[in-house]
């Protein structure tokens, strides 16, 4: 069936097959030929242009953006006109040429979990409120399969996040009161390891949608089967569709210390931890989902995240509450902590500097720092003082844990060492038995 998005351009032949252009041009050396004197009341719409024959094709190259190609495939068609007549019609079917370019992953010690990557160039070349690029998204959305939850660790271990940052939000601005909201996590990861999505979605029945760029991490998080949408992609630091180099290790390491979590990068390394990636603007995400109000945004992408702000039409979304990592701004993309608290204050968001303060141990020695931000109007329902004491009893549980947990580790691998040692002892032996047999 002809696609009515088409575009048709009908050039009608004469029975000898000779072209006469219905806006024939008589300085062309095409002889003119008499045009038919019927009609042809036929609906071309109904035609199955795939059983035609091609007459001819054309590529032609966007003059504003050599990525975006379109292919032109003229099918002629035969018929008669109304007063019987021998015709062929020229129709003309127009698309973006398909670029595609397709990369597959298998976890190797879990086959069971694997991922792909597409590329589509020709997507860079559109703003992020082109209907293409958000119907391209919309097609990449994958919605809850309302199965049972699938987790690998008991849901307490992280319900709270890394380090409570939704329950943060949850004290400072919800005050535990809001039901059925919507969150978006941008670096989702697994969907489960240290979520900070999860918590909301336990605890008050919220949905939203997860956003992981890393192929294998986010085929492991489907297998969740969190009550949320899920869309692989990182998110553009330009108003536009763009391709990245990512760094599956880190997005700031060397070659035996990393800084962060994998994320793209601005180092080109001659390693197969590093591929080309696609990211969607965050405006572009947000449309595809119709635009909703998000309740909680936690951002946490290793280094973009001001440059993914920069990108956002604040006058035309609806975001309450942000949870932004901070510590490794200025490192990849220009712009420090300062001044993304400066940018946030000029968009419409006062910074609660005692919203994210409880640590780990590591995040500590990494000087991670996490900052919210609440939309002004937004009234708090927690005070500065209020929050610091929960803050004290948080940490020092959380310190009681992480105290138990190192324990732990030594424990076992106490034991591990003692399993090897006497399972060396073991090889000893029975090589001493097989001498004196």
């Amino acid at each position: 069936m002809l696609d009515p998005r088409m575009n048709l351009a009908l050039l009608v032949l004469l029975a000898t097959g000779v072209i006469s252009k219905l806006d024939f041009n008589p300085q062309a050396d095409e002889p003119i030929m008499m045009q038919p004197k019927g009609k042809i009341v036929e609906d071309l719409n109904n035609l199955d242009l795939s059983k035609l024959p091609i007459h001819s094709r054309e590529i032609k190259t966007d003059e504003n953006c050599e990525d975006l190609k379109t292919e032109t495939i003229n099918y002629r068609y035969d018929t008669k006109t109304n007063l019987d007549e021998d015709v062929s019609v020229l129709i003309s079917s127009s698309s973006v040429l398909d670029d595609s370019v397709h990369r597959f992953l298998i976890m190797q010690d879990s086959p069971w979990i694997n991922g792909s990557l597409t590329i589509k160039p020709h997507l860079n070349c559109y703003d992020h409120d082109e209907p293409k690029l958000i119907e391209e998204i919309k097609n990449r959305l994958v919605e809850p399969n309302n199965k049972e939850y699938n987790f690998s660790a008991p849901i307490e271990e992280n319900i709270n996040g890394e380090v409570g940052q939704p329950r943060d939000v949850d004290r400072v601005v919800f005050g535990g009161e809001l039901k059925n909201g919507f969150f978006l996590e941008a670096g989702s990861f697994n969907a489960e390891f240290n979520s900070d999505s999860l918590y909301f979605e336990i605890n008050h029945g919220w949905t939203g949608l997860l956003v992981e760029p890393y192929p294998l991490a986010y085929g492991e998080g489907l297998l969740k089967n969190r009550k949320a949408t899920h869309l692989q992609t990182c998110l553009s630091t330009h108003t536009k569709t763009q391709t990245v180099l990512f760094d599956t290790v880190g997005s700031i390491r060397n070659e035996t210390h990393r800084e962060s979590m994998a994320g793209i990068t601005n180092v080109k390394r001659d390693s197969e931890d590093q591929f080309m990636m696609q990211c969607f603007p965050l405006y572009s995400v947000l449309l595809s989902l119709g635009n909703p109000t998000v309740n909680y945004f936690s951002l946490d992408v290793e280094g973009a995240e001001f440059a993914i702000l920069r990108t956002v039409p604040w006058d035309k979304v609806d975001i309450q509450v942000l949870s932004v990592e901070t510590h490794l701004l200025d490192r990849l993309f220009p712009g420090d902590r300062t001044e993304l608290i400066e940018f946030m204050d000029s968009v419409g968001y006062v910074h609660v500097p005692w919203g994210h303060t409880v640590q780990t141990y590591s995040r500590n020695v990494m000087g991670t720092t996490d900052d919210m931000f609440v939309k002004k109007g937004i009234q708090l329902k927690m005070t500065r003082e209020e929050k610091e004491k929960m803050d004290r009893k948080d940490q020092e549980d959380l310190d009681k844990k992480e105290e138990k947990d190192r324990k732990k580790m030594k424990m076992n691998n106490e034991m591990k060492e003692e399993l090897d040692k006497d399972l060396n002892e073991s090889k000893v032996v029975n090589s001493r038995n097989a001498d004196e047999l």
